[in-house]
């Protein structure tokens, strides 16, 4: 009796730690999914986090304290307060470098005997050379609002929208993936366990290199739980 509770325990847990995004349904029929090799469960200095999102691999990520982009492209971070990560996408001989800035706060007001807090947090991610990016995203969240900003890649701007849905659970609080539209599906990520990535049929080539190198900012982002 007791091997086999210890079974069922141990199931239970492999089956925890392969939660996956609950895909929208408009999301298959327009994207085609790419496969993501090798993503790490665990992350920080001395972990090596990279991995594969088909032909592309994401390399030499690196998360340190306080750190400032080099392409100066993100407006309203507080100074001081900035922590980030970075990484290269490359494929073959060609690469993009990717930097990411990531800041929480709390605030809020008291009306009479009644005080509302309102905890918030930013993102912001950057891909390109050494002197200007082309391709990033922003996005916000707050107490009482989902992540969500827009993305921008050569031209072409996107909207950003978090998915919080898990197959077969409940929310654990944070995104559980991100999906990107334009005219129409461009792109999806489920950032949980391995990862997976969905990209739209018939995408530029540039472009898709482009948006792939934002969703990797995304699968390396780690959001404040709400």
């Amino acid at each position: 009796m007791k091997r086999s509770i210890s079974i069922a325990w141990f199931a239970a847990l492999v089956g925890c730690g392969s939660a996956h995004m609950a895909v929208p349904p408009d999301i298959g029929p327009a994207t085609e999914e790419i496969h993501v090799d090798g993503r790490s469960q665990a992350s920080g200095m001395f972990v090596n986090e990279d991995f594969k999102i088909g032909d592309f691999a994401v390399a030499n990520v690196s998360r340190g304290g306080k750190s400032t982009s080099k392409f100066g492209a993100f407006g309203g971070f507080s100074s001081g307060s900035q922590t980030g990560y970075s990484f290269d996408l490359k494929r073959g001989a060609d690469s993009l470098h990717g930097e990411c800035l990531s800041e929480a706060s709390e605030g809020g007001f008291s009306l009479g005997g009644l005080t509302t807090s309102n905890k918030t947090a930013k993102l912001g991610c950057a891909c390109g050379n050494e002197s200007a990016p082309v391709a990033s995203v922003v996005m916000s969240s707050s107490t009482t609002s989902d992540y969500g900003g827009s993305m921008k890649a050569h031209d072409a701007t996107y909207q950003v929208k978090a998915i919080y849905d898990r197959e077969g659970g409940m929310s654990a609080g944070g995104p559980a993936g991100y999906r990107v539209d334009g005219q129409g599906v461009t792109a999806a990520v489920d950032v949980l366990g391995p990862g997976r990535v969905w990209m739209a049929k018939g995408i530029d080539a540039q472009q898709k290199t482009d948006v792939t190198c934002v969703l990797a900012g995304l699968m390396l982002y780690q959001p404040p739980k709400k």
